[in-house]
């Protein structure tokens, strides 16, 4: 499995329609107007609402960094990780009554990203693109970066009811947890390029160790019982 990142001002138009069409699901009356569309989200259940402003909001901000191969893999990264959280939301006992189909933000989603079964960011590449989300939301929200330095005058994600700082544990629990999957996936590929030698080589040194010896009578020590002259007493 790998996956394409979609470049920046593709996927950047491709998402404000996603939001657009995720409000028409909900309010079949809207006009899309992508230029209003901060505006317009309030139309949408709260958790999609959340999700569609941070999706502005980081847009906003990567419009102004020269970077765009790093914008790309930013929003490509934030579009996927909302796309995963909704699938897992869909998880559990809903799973039985409930498909993350049903979500139009997640299909919309899935459709900006291209995704499909052969193009479906994996472990691999995850272990990438995670930490750039990380480290973008670190940047806007703490004093060069850093969390111990405190945080800037202005967190451009005060978005209501979002708090940004679950979302960085988060990314930071998942890029360990991605990187040690990948470590463990590199020791499995190495044992078995090893096993198999590794058994030839048993398989023959305990052959070659257990080969019949043929056994040599062992020599009797013991003197021999010769008869022994007896006089007649005639001398």
């Amino acid at each position: 499995m790998s996956y394409e990142l979609v470049a920046y001002e593709i996927l950047k138009s491709s998402i404000k329609e996603a939001i657009a069409s995720s409000i028409k699901e909900h309010k079949k009356t809207y006009k899309k107007d992508l230029d209003k569309l901060w505006e317009a989200t309030d139309i949408l259940p709260q958790e999609r609402k959340i999700q569609a402003r941070l999706l502005l909001k980081t847009i906003e901000l990567l419009d102004k960094q020269d970077d765009k191969s790093e914008a790309a893999r930013v929003l490509n990264t934030l579009a996927f990780y909302i796309y995963d959280k909704i699938v897992e939301s869909y998880g559990g006992i809903y799973s039985f009554v409930l498909s993350a189909d049903n979500s139009g933000m997640k299909r919309f989603l899935g459709l900006s990203l291209n995704l499909t079964k052969d193009n479906m960011p994996g472990d691999i590449e995850l272990v990438d693109m995670y930490p750039s989300l990380l480290n973008f939301f670190l940047n806007h929200v703490y004093v060069g970066g850093d969390c111990r330095k405190g945080y800037l005058p202005v967190n451009p994600f005060d978005i209501e009811g979002y708090k940004v700082e679950i979302d960085i544990k988060d990314l930071k629990l998942k890029e360990a947890a991605l990187f040690n999957n990948n470590v463990d996936s590199a020791e499995a590929k190495k044992e078995q390029t090893v096993s198999p030698a590794k058994h030839r080589s048993t398989l023959y040194g305990a052959s070659s160790s257990k080969a019949s010896v043929p056994k040599t009578p062992a020599k009797d020590t013991t003197p021999s019982a010769e008869p022994v002259p007896m006089s007649n007493g005639l001398g």
